[in-house]
C-alpha cells in the first residue's frame, strides 16, 4: 500500500519537471494552492496530473469525438489540456450526498490494481475516464520487525520524480462546493520490495503515462490493465527515522538515513537506558541533557530548549531512588549531548 509519500517542489517547479519528462502542462496552481511536505498524509491537499476532459462523467466533446465500432475515441482537431489541479487525497466518488468520516476516506487512499480488473468494483464508474497521475519524490512504508514497525524510505535511484498512477472524482455535497479527490493505484511489490511490504504504488514513466491518461481511451481495456505492474527501474530504500509516524510532523530529517543522521541523540538515550538497569554511583544519578536543536524522542520528552539562552531541565531518568535529591542540569547554547555522556563516563 502507500500510505505516506513525500513532494516538497513548489507547483512551478513541479510543472517544469513534467515539461522536462516530455509530458506537456497548460495549467498548474500557485505555490500556495498545495502542500509541501515531507510527510504526506490522506486528506492532505496535493498536485495530480490529469487531463482536462472529463468531469462527473461526462466527456469533453470538443476534445473527443466516440468511435461507436470500438473502445476507443477519435480524437478531434481540438487539443486537451494537460492540468496540474490541487485535490484531497481519499478518494470520495461523486455519488455522495454528505462528507464521509476519516475512516471511510481512508478506504479510498489506494486502489488495488486487481480490482479494476473486476466488472463490478467501486471504481467501475470512474476508472473508464478519470484516470490521473500523482508525482512524489518518494514514499514511506513500515516494515513488521517483532512488536515495532520500523519505517523505510523508498525513491528512485537515479534521483527522477515518481508518477504514481492514480483515480480522480470530483464530488458536490449538498450546500457545498465542489471537491476533488484521488486515489493511488497499488500493485504486487517488485524483488526489490518484497521484504517490506506486499504491495507498492504502480509507477510509470512517461511513455507509460501517455498511454494511462490516452484521451482516445473512455473505456478500460486490457491495455490499460497491463500498465498496472511492478515498478522495474532501480529503486534505493532505508530505514528512517520514527517521528515520520506522526501526522503532522514534517523535517527533511526524515528522508535521511537513520544511520546517517548527525544528531546520534536516539543513541545516546538508548545507552542510557541501558545503563538504567545496573547500580551507579551517586554523582551519576543526574538527568539527560539534550541538544536544543534536536527532537525529543517521545511525544512526554521535554520541550526544546532554544540555543540561545540556558534553561534549568529537572533530572527524570534516575533509574533508582537517591538519598540526595537530583542536581539541576544546566544545559548551555552550545553544549553537545556527547560531552555529557563523555564526562559521566571519565568521572565514573
Amino acid at each position: 500500500m502507500c500510505g505516506r509519500y513525500v513532494l516538497v517542489l513548489r507547483p512551478a517547479e513541479l510543472r517544469q519537471r513534467f515539461v522536462d519528462a516530455g509530458l506537456p502542462v497548460d495549467e498548474a496552481p500557485s505555490d500556495d494552492a498545495v502542500r509541501q511536505s515531507y510527510n504526506i498524509s490522506p486528506t492532505y491537499i496535493e498536485p495530480v496530473y490529469r487531463i482536462d476532459a472529463a468531469e462527473n462523467g461526462t466527456q469533453n466533446v470538443a476534445a473527443v469525438t466516440l468511435d461507436m465500432t470500438s473502445a476507443t475515441q477519435t480524437p478531434s482537431t481540438s487539443t486537451p489540456r494537460y492540468i496540474i489541479q490541487p485535490m484531497k487525497w481519499g478518494l470520495i466518488p461523486s455519488w455522495r450526498k454528505n462528507a464521509p468520516d476519516y475512516s471511510t476516506v481512508a478506504k479510498g487512499i489506494n486502489c488495488r490494481d486487481d480490482s479494476l480488473a473486476e466488472s463490478q468494483s467501486m471504481w467501475s464508474s470512474i476508472k473508464h475516464r478519470k484516470r490521473c497521475i500523482i508525482p512524489a519524490e518518494g514514499f514511506y512504508e513500515w516494515l513488521n520487525k517483532g512488536s515495532q514497525k520500523v519505517p523505510h524510505y523508498t525513491k528512485r535511484a537515479d534521483g527522477q520524480l515518481m508518477f504514481f498512477a492514480g483515480l480522480w472524482d470530483c464530488v458536490q455535497y449538498e450546500g457545498s462546493e465542489k471537491v476533488y479527490t484521488y486515489t493511488i493505484v497499488t500493485t504486487s511489490s517488485n524483488s526489490r520490495l518484497q521484504f517490506l511490504h506486499e504491495r507498492m504504488p504502480v509507477i510509470l514513466e512517461p511513455e507509460e503515462i501517455r498511454k494511462w491518461l490516452d484521451p482516445a481511451v473512455f473505456q478500460w481495456n486490457d491495455r490499460l490493465q497491463r500498465l498496472l505492474k511492478p515498478f522495474e527501474g532501480e529503486l534505493t530504500v532505508y530505514p528512517v527515522t520514527q517521528e515520520v509516524g506522526k501526522v503532522g510532523n514534517n523535517s527533511p530529517s526524515f528522508v535521511i538515513p537513520v544511520n546517517e543522521r548527525k544528531d546520534g541523540i536516539r543513541n545516546a538515550f538508548g545507552r542510557q537506558k541501558e545503563m538504567a538497569s545496573t547500580p551507579k554511583p551517586k554523582h551519576e544519578q543526574h538527568g539527560e541533557k539534550r541538544r536544543a536543536d534536536t527532537p525529543p524522542t517521545e511525544e512526554k520528552d521535554v520541550k526544546s530548549v532554544p540555543a540561545r539562552s540556558a534553561k534549568i531541565i529537572k533530572s527524570n531518568t534516575a533509574s533508582r531512588k537517591s538519598p540526595k535529591k537530583a542536581k539541576s542540569i544546566i544545559v548551555g547554547g552550545n553544549k553537545k549531548i556527547t560531552s555529557f555522556f563523555t564526562n559521566e563516563r571519565n568521572s565514573s
